[in-house]
């Protein structure tokens, strides 16, 4: 028997039931009327989704106005316009993708906010995913704006992403323009555009090899990716599995020589690190590690 659907559009919209796919709360004795695709026939689906895109991008679009209005208003008040700038790309290149401190809440150096330590995971992961690799994650997550199950406080994570990468966009578009204050700085003019695309956390395109008996190439950005490595892991137990791992991944991706096990011990002891050997990769190996790794690399050797 083919089941009845009996819900429209205009009880999503109004607020009268809520999609199992987003995030809810209620009072006790409260409970919402919990829907599924499935009890909607096709054209409603068509337009609660076409809806559901439209919030999302008036969301995205009010909250990078917000941002927009008060970077131009510090930044008309600023003596320092440029470094202003360099700190508020920083911002947001860290927030897009720097490694995660270990915290239950992560604190902003330049801007008066705060996310738990599982908001920045979902905004990298969908900066990694949507915004650079270009896959789609829907709006599957949007409620009805009528909803009263929803926190209406709280900026959902998939929004914030995607406000900071259009966001970060715009702040590198302000030197290009004419009227720009950054417009004549020394440092902008006959640049090209893929130099200036280069910013990780130096205004130089790369250093050279501070390490070049242990790290491959004549630049430093083998050597960026052991740092930030290192600074993620300085204070944690098993060091032992930790160094091996990133000595043991940077091997395999031609970013470290390959050498004795003694010239690794040698040369982790210069950060202080104290080893006994260098395991192998399937003795230090988790998806953690794995994962955090390949955020790193990609976000640093371009």
């Amino acid at each position: 028997m083919k089941k009845v659907k009996k819900f429209k559009y205009i009880d999503w919209l109004e607020g009268k039931v809520v999609l199992d796919t987003c995030e809810f709360e209620y009072n006790k004795g409260e409970k919402p009327i919990i829907v599924k695709w499935d009890d909607f026939e096709e054209n409603e689906i068509l337009k609660i989704k076409e809806k559901q895109k439209q919030i999302f991008e008036d969301n995205v679009n009010e909250l990078l106005k917000n941002f927009q209005d008060d970077f131009l208003k510090r930044l008309e008040k600023s003596m320092m316009k440029e470094d202003l700038l360099n700190d508020f790309l920083k911002q947001c290149f860290d927030i897009m993708f720097a490694p995660i401190p270990n915290y239950e809440i992560i604190t902003l150096k330049e801007w008066n906010c705060t996310f738990t330590l599982e908001e920045l995971f979902e905004i990298q992961r969908y900066i990694k995913d949507v915004v650079k690799n270009g896959k789609s994650y829907g709006y599957d997550f949007v409620h009805s704006p009528n909803c009263v199950n929803q926190n209406k406080l709280k900026i959902h994570s998939y929004i914030y992403a995607q406000t900071i990468a259009e966001y970060y966009v715009w702040l590198k578009h302000l030197t290009e323009s004419n009227n720009s204050p950054f417009y004549s700085l020394e440092e902008n003019k006959d640049v090209p555009n893929n130099q200036t695309d280069n910013i990780l956390e130096n205004k130089e395109v790369s250093k050279p090899n501070p390490y070049p008996n242990i790290f491959v190439g004549t630049n430093d950005i083998a050597y960026l990716l052991f740092s930030a490595w290192h600074q993620r892991f300085i204070n944690k137990k098993s060091v032992e599995a930790n160094y091996s791992f990133i000595i043991r991944k940077m091997i395999e991706d031609n970013l470290i020589l390959r050498l004795k096990h003694e010239e690794y011990i040698l040369f982790l002891r210069t950060f202080d690190i104290d080893i006994e050997k260098v395991r192998n990769i399937s003795d230090c190996s988790t998806t953690i590690k794995t994962e955090l790794y390949n955020d790193l690399k990609t976000a640093i050797v371009k």
